[in-house]
């Protein structure tokens, strides 16, 4: 069965024929939800440098004070893309290193 043909015309299944049809999307809904939960999440990994840091992490980083970092989340402009979890500023390590490649290129 071609997916594509009968999410336009379901009617192209034979009456006959739509409980097996019906049986094989749930055996296949099943395998594919399996592979999804086993697959690796490429984002998930610490070696991408994508993970997100919280304020000590970020301050261990940049060598500065928490402080500092609390600091640095509150300027409107110019500062690092801090987003916040509640009242606590967050940063992905990628965003991190990338402003601080910037700063670097622009003293």
């Amino acid at each position: 069965m071609d997916l594509e043909i009968l999410k336009k015309d379901l009617s192209l299944i034979p009456t006959d024929q739509i409980a097996a049809a019906i049986a094989t999307l749930a055996a296949l809904q099943v395998s594919l939800a399996a592979r999804l939960m086993t697959a690796p999440c490429a984002d998930s990994s610490p070696s991408n440098g994508d993970r997100v840091l919280d304020a000590d992490q970020a301050a261990e980083i940049l060598n500065v004070k928490r402080s500092k970092v609390y600091e640095l989340a509150r300027q409107k402009a110019g500062g690092p893309p801090f987003f916040h979890i509640g009242k606590y500023p967050r940063i992905s390590e990628a965003d991190l290193r990338k402003w601080i490649r910037q700063q670097a290129n622009n003293p």
